[in-house]
């Protein structure tokens, strides 16, 4: 059975209710659930947010209590693993809780087309001239240009090599 993701982390496909009450989840009842409206979808919704894991205050004290309340102990590891999945960047390092997102206003690499908060990012101009989605799906991968990133003493990942290891992530999920 496909997963169906509900804003706050519940996998709508294997919750009780559904059935119950003939409930279809959040997305396709556009917050308007079995129970009635739900201030969870409709935070997330007005962000823009496929779900809470997009959201850089993930758990923010309104999705704590609604998961503390609530008959889904997994809406929080569900989020986070969701969270992973996304590709918002070209490298593999997220925008989700970076903490120049939004005092510069930077959008990433991909919403910027290769010119996030700094300048022109090379790695994600390399990318985007090969055509790919992130370094995960090149040929090279992972270079020596995204290595030095990622390994980069002063600006690189903390642990070394996170965001290689995140492309690998996204590429194994994609093939």
């Amino acid at each position: 059975m496909k997963m169906i993701k509900g804003k706050c982390g519940t996998d709508c496909s294997t919750c009780t209710f559904r059935e119950k009450f003939g409930c279809r989840g959040c997305i396709e009842q556009e917050g308007r659930i079995f129970w009635g409206e739900c201030d969870i979808y409709k935070c997330a919704d007005e962000k823009g947010y496929a779900h809470c894991g997009a959201c850089d205050k993930l758990p923010c004290a309104k999705l704590t209590e609604f998961i503390e309340n609530g008959h889904n102990p997994d809406r929080l590891s569900n989020l986070q693993a969701w969270r992973d999945a996304i590709i918002d960047t070209r490298c593999g390092l997220h925008c989700v809780g970076c903490t120049y997102k939004e005092p510069c206003g930077c959008g990433g690499c991909i919403a910027t087309n290769g010119h996030p908060f700094h300048g022109e990012c090379p790695v994600a101009i390399c990318c985007q001239d090969k055509g790919l989605t992130h370094c995960g799906e090149c040929g090279t991968f992972p270079c020596a240009l995204l290595t030095q990133y990622s390994c980069d003493p002063v600006h690189g990942d903390t642990p070394h090599g996170a965001r290689i290891e995140q492309c690998r992530k996204w590429k194994a999920d994609n093939t």
